[in-house]
């Protein structure tokens, strides 16, 4: 516990020199999901790119032909098999930044 007080007390003054101030009063949760929670569900929308993104680099040759062909089925059935998973919770983040944003818009 005393070490967590000097890096505080060390973070603190490194922060003052600077000319910022650590705020340590508590926080409400509406403001707690407004401020973190949303901005991290908004960033977590395009949670597919991903998998989508890779390509297979062109090859000359025969086997370099056929090395691409399989390379390219190994990345479609890696797709085939995240996608669904990952579409129902990608639908899930949607959904609740959704509900969590017309909550906090409906209490202000």
């Amino acid at each position: 516990m005393e070490n967590a007080e000097k890096f505080l007390a060390k973070t603190a003054k490194l922060l003052e020199s600077q000319g910022e101030t650590i705020d340590n009063k508590p926080q409400s949760e509406e403001e707690m999901l407004i401020s973190y929670i949303l901005p991290g569900m908004e960033n977590s929308k395009e949670i597919l790119s991903g998998i989508y993104s890779q390509k297979t680099r062109s090859r000359k040759g025969i086997l370099g032909r056929i090395k691409g062909f399989l390379h390219q089925k190994l990345i479609n059935i890696v797709i085939n098999v995240i996608e669904r998973p990952m579409l129902k919770q990608q639908k899930f983040n949607d959904l609740t930044y959704k509900a969590i944003e017309i909550l906090s818009k409906r209490k202000k």
